[in-house]
């Protein structure tokens, strides 16, 4: 495969990828949601301790419950800067996307037809330039290798490349989004193969167990204090959500099956469903594996549309329902589409005719046209190559660096020796630059701290009913919150933004041993919080001006 001039071009278009990025380097914009404002800066900091325990973040808490030192996407960020770490992880994780369709689709679908190889690196090319959230590694890229690991098990062919995919997998990828649902579709396939086939399949249920066990050797720390450690109670406990509304839910529903779903990385499917349905009705024979595609599609869709109703119903009588999300199937979602082309594709091109084979090219290059269009971070830096004004913000404007380093020098204290907390900015810019913060974005923290945390921000809570039940029935992002900004995390210095009456509880602060508030903007009456007004930092490449408060 290595050999073949037509991977190597697949491979080379990807690195061509990566030019913008090479152009602006730390200038450039990259997806702060669920990636920047969080997962990114607890990868930095992991990378860089010794032991589990993170002492930066909301007074302390257990690595064993964020991703595992044993994780591939760890050691990237251990040598390497912050920047170049994410850059080279996204490579790789697209090249393993393109890798695993090309084998897949090669091997699997078009049977090595020499004839068809160019389509294939289109094909291949489609997934890969599926904006992924590469900050998981190979969570979704990597499911492709995944089911080409899997089949060559089921025909017992090239079994220790195989079993060593099926490792390297369990290593990149994230055993909570997407290790679970994988051992449920594998384990639950290999159990249909046993009725109807009468066939044990032993090289199969040997990678099941090969894969769940480097999972459990990856997240032990995990797995023991979920299901053992009786003094951690999660905050996810309290998890509580609205009663579903059908409407709503079907909308939902329609969005996942036209665009997929945003963690799993967007795909526009209408084209390929358009050509799936022209093969359906001109294609008299071999529909089933399109059928059966379809068909797997509309399961995960109607699921996730009928999960909300059995949560809400059933979860407090299995609080698991509440804690973990079930419909998280949806990560297949991607490959499946991708797999449906490259059938409909097959079976075009079994015409043997010149004009389906240039419609099926041109077909390819739209769709991945249509799919870099749909990574919106990846236009605004060609936008800014090009000179076009942008209003998102850059990476480097983000953790705002320079910004930082005047505050530190401003307050003059050893970092581990006093704690912060942001109003109007993410934590994670604290985080990042190395201060220890009582607020933070966690996905699974210890509940009492949530009490606590909560003292700080009541007054403001009351304020808003809608803050109020997005910290009480959520509050994975144990943030300062006001009722003025509502949930406005980025603010430019440009708005001028000021928050007029702001209620914070300075001594549940102090008690928790803060002792600075840095804001975005403005806070009018700070001397009512007992907040003193430190000093104001900006520079003309800033994105923020931070206020710097110190508390009475």
């Amino acid at each position: 495969m290595f050999k073949n001039k037509f991977f190597v071009f697949g491979v080379i278009i990807i690195v061509l990828y990566y030019l913008p990025y090479l152009i602006l380097n730390e200038e450039s914009y990259i997806v702060v949601h669920d990636n920047l404002d969080g997962e990114f800066v607890l990868r930095k900091i992991i990378s860089s301790i010794k032991g589990d325990y993170i002492e930066q973040i909301m007074n302390g808490i257990s690595g064993s419950l964020m991703i595992s030192k044993s994780n591939i996407l760890i050691l990237i960020f251990k040598y390497f800067t912050p920047f170049v770490a994410y850059i080279l992880n996204d490579l790789i994780v697209r090249i393993m996307a393109f890798t695993g369709v090309y084998l897949l689709v090669e091997d699997k679908i078009f049977f090595k037809k020499n004839e068809n190889r160019i389509v294939i690196v289109l094909i291949s090319l489609c997934y890969s330039f599926i904006p992924f959230y590469s900050i998981f590694g190979i969570t979704v890229a990597g499911i492709p290798l995944l089911i080409y690991s899997f089949l060559n098990l089921k025909n017992k062919t090239h079994l220790y490349i195989s079993y060593l995919i099926i490792v390297f997998f369990a290593f990149y990828s994230s055993f909570v989004l997407i290790g679970v649902f994988v051992l449920i579709v594998l384990f639950s396939y290999w159990l249909y193969m046993l009725v109807f086939h009468n066939k044990f399949y032993f090289y199969f249920i040997l990678g099941i167990f090969t894969l769940a066990s480097c999972y459990f050797f990856i997240e032990f720390n995990l797995i023991s204090a979920f299901f053992f450690d009786k003094k951690f109670i999660s905050h996810r406990a309290l998890f509580r959500f609205l009663e579903p509304n059908l409407e709503y839910e079907y909308t939902k529903g329609k969005e996942l099956f036209f665009n997929t779903q945003y963690h799993s990385g967007k795909l526009k499917t209408k084209w390929i469903l358009c050509v799936g349905i022209i093969v359906l009705l001109f294609k008299r024979s071999k529909k089933i594996f399109i059928l059966k595609i379809l068909l797997l599609v509309l399961i995960i869709v109607m699921f996730s549309i009928i999960y909300p109703f059995i949560r809400f119903y059933f979860g407090d009588y299995f609080s698991i329902l509440k804690s973990f999300q079930f419909d998280r199937f949806y990560f297949f979602l991607p490959i499946l589409w991708i797999l449906l082309l490259a059938f409909s594709l097959r079976e075009l091109l079994q015409f043997k005719k010149k004009m389906i084979l240039v419609f099926v090219n041109v077909f390819l290059l739209f769709q991945i046209i249509i799919t870099m269009r749909g990574d919106r971070y990846y236009v605004e830096n060609i936008k800014e190559i090009i000179g076009y004004e942008t209003n998102r913000i850059s990476y480097s404007q983000f953790y705002a660096k320079d910004l930082f380093f005047e505050i530190d020098k401003r307050i003059n204290k050893d970092k581990s020796t006093y704690k912060i907390a942001s109003l109007g900015l993410h934590p994670a810019s604290s985080q990042f630059n190395g201060f220890y913060t009582l607020d933070g974005y966690i996905t699974n923290y210890n509940i009492s701290y949530k009490f606590k945390f909560r003292e700080i921000i009541e007054d403001e809570l009351k304020e808003d009913i809608y803050l109020k039940k997005y910290f009480d029935d959520w509050g994975s992002r144990v943030y300062i919150y006001s009722s003025e900004l509502k949930q406005n995390y980025i603010i430019n210095k440009t708005e001028k933004r000021k928050v007029l009456n702001f209620k914070f509880n300075t001594d549940a602060f102090r008690k928790m041993g803060g002792e600075y508030l840095i804001s975005a903007v403005e806070i009018i009456n700070h001397e009512k919080n007992d907040l003193v007004f430190i000093d104001k930092f900006e520079n003309n490449r800033s994105f923020y001006q931070i206020f710097l408060y110190k508390v009475k």
